[in-house]
């Protein structure tokens, strides 16, 4: 084991005793929640239920310093409110893509994936990023005739939820081709 993931073990273990239940049950529920409200904006929150009391009135993150789930205090001491993209961003760990996905809406057309990426998250995806994935989806249906438009487009979501998780770990409001580039460029750009 590297040390990163060593030190990423120990945070996500430290980050777990933060919480009441299960890893796995926190993760069903943001994913369903994600799934009801058909994007994953900062707005959809699911409850969370911590070891320990919180009170404060402002933003928190679950580990003080690192990139973790945000939440914020409800009337009941140990509940709080936690995006429920900011639970599968951080515990999802292998299995993240898979739990995105099954939140996603059908995109059967260009037109309906570019809705999409204009719309799915609090991050906002620059006009050129969204034509640079449009343009991939292009390029993936020429690389890969066998692939149906669904699965293609299932493709460039994922694509899509790295970035987001990208803009999100590093705490980027908007994101651009170039913001991009540390998790996604296209192959044209390579």
């Amino acid at each position: 084991m590297t040390r990163f993931n060593q030190t990423e073990a120990m945070l996500l273990e430290r980050a777990a005793t933060k919480i009441s239940g299960t890893v796995d049950g926190l993760l069903i529920s943001a994913r369903d929640a994600l799934t009801k409200a058909g994007s994953w904006k900062d707005e959809v929150r699911i409850d969370v239920w911590l070891s320990n009391p919180y009170s404060g009135t402002r933003c928190a993150r679950l580990l003080h310093g690192v990139p973790s789930p945000r939440f914020w205090a409800t009337p009941a001491k140990n509940n709080v409110l936690m995006p429920a993209k900011d639970v599968i961003y951080f515990f999802g760990g292998a299995s993240r893509a898979e739990r995105l996905k099954a939140s996603l809406p059908d995109m059967n057309t260009e037109e309906e994936l570019e809705q999409w990426l204009m719309c799915f998250s609090s991050t906002r995806f620059e006009d050129q990023l969204i034509r640079a994935l449009i343009e991939s989806a292009g390029d993936f249906s020429t690389r890969v005739p066998h692939w149906s438009k669904e699965l293609v487009h299932l493709e460039i979501a994922r694509l899509a939820s790295e970035i987001d998780r990208h803009a999100w770990f590093t705490k980027q409001g908007s994101m651009t081709l170039a913001n991009a580039a540390p998790v996604w460029r296209p192959s044209s750009h390579k």
